[in-house]
């Protein structure tokens, strides 16, 4: 899973500083929409009663005992458990920021520093930490069908399986899904949640990144247009 280090940096300032002391940087890039409402600062709001004590629980009980090394342990042996083993360490880190802030638990906030220093550790020279996967097929399963679009529209042209073969790099053609059925732009079509279409590509290759293109269906209502995807997998052969 890529996950730029800005976004474990910018959540969390190194350093010995109290929960009160955390608030969130200013945006990037200007908003062309101001926000009609803002967040409220996780150190601002304590709840109590049943949700509260839950909370509570998920902080000392939960995050706060989470192994760092487990968490690490797919970066320093790559390529790691599990091909999407990169999440977890991203999920924690989130949530555990967040309760941090909202506690101010400084044995939590010990094992922050422990884990995004263990990151930037293992962060690699293109400035993400996972590297490219070996993949040789790839299979896209249609989602939620409605009466009014949800697939690609076959008419002009299967849908396409394009991959990035070096990181941030451009978006080559792999090939279509050639078991894909003949739909059209105009009518709902007959795909059923959960059905799947592959393409084998003509040799295994190293990909930072995979994803299906095509024109999606209109289901007889020009205004909108769309399909569905429940998941996109790729496999080593």
């Amino acid at each position: 899973m890529k996950m730029p280090l800005m976004m474990v940096i910018t959540a969390m300032p190194f350093g010995a500083v109290g929960a009160a002391d955390i608030l969130p940087l200013p945006e990037m890039v200007t908003c062309a929409i101001a926000d009609k409402q803002a967040f409220q600062q996780p150190d601002r709001v304590h709840l109590t009663g049943w949700i509260g004590s839950r909370m509570e629980a998920n902080e000392k009980n939960r995050l706060v005992k989470i192994d760092p090394n487990r968490l690490l342990l797919s970066y320093q042996n790559r390529p790691g458990c599990q091909s999407y083993d990169g999440e977890h360490i991203g999920k924690w880190l989130h949530a555990a920021t967040l309760a941090w802030v909202n506690s101010g638990d400084p044995e939590l906030r010990k094992k922050l520093d422990v884990v995004a220093t263990g990151l930037v550790k293992w962060q690699l020279e293109d400035g993400y930490v996972t590297e490219a996967k070996t993949i040789a097929r790839v299979v896209f399963i249609h989602g939620k069908t409605f009466n009014v679009g949800d697939c690609f529209d076959a008419s002009a042209g299967k849908p396409r399986i394009r991959i990035q073969t070096q990181s941030g790099g451009a978006w080559e053609d792999a090939g279509e899904l050639k078991d894909y059925p003949a739909t059209t732009g105009d009518k709902a079509g007959p795909l059923k949640e959960g059905e799947s279409f592959q393409c084998q590509l003509a040799a295994p290759v190293k990909v930072f990144g995979v994803r299906v293109t095509g024109k999606p269906s209109f289901g007889g209502n020009p205004n909108q247009a769309f399909s569905t995807c429940a998941e996109l997998q790729a496999f080593a052969k």
